[in-house]
């Protein structure tokens, strides 16, 4: 066997992923395709995306198809949004993403 050389991929979290018996999806946040023309913010919307998922590691998901380098998914929450929702993103609070690797 030949390992080659790296290759990027693309990682989500877990808590991304929607697991359902039509198949795995993440929802991704994409601009509106009516947006309002007298938003003071461009419009958001949420757009299902069926995945293709590779392997899992530390709470992360390599994505091998359905989802692109800098797309932006929902990682909590999903229960609350569908198909076409609108959205505003709110980065005042930020997340803590780290990873305690005792707990593993």
């Amino acid at each position: 066997m030949t390992v080659g050389e790296p290759q990027p991929v693309v990682t989500i979290p877990q808590t991304a992923v929607t697991y359902s018996l039509y198949g795995d999806s993440v929802f991704a946040v994409v601009k509106a395709k009516n947006p309002d023309p007298n938003a003071k913010e461009p419009g958001l919307e949420i757009e299902r995306r069926f995945v293709k998922l590779g392997m899992t590691r530390g709470g992360r998901v390599n994505v091998v198809d359905g989802v692109k380098p800098g797309d932006q998914v929902v990682i909590a929450g999903q229960n609350k949004i569908d198909q076409g929702s609108k959205v505003r993103i709110d980065n005042s609070i930020a997340l803590n993403l780290t990873v305690d690797r005792n707990t593993q």
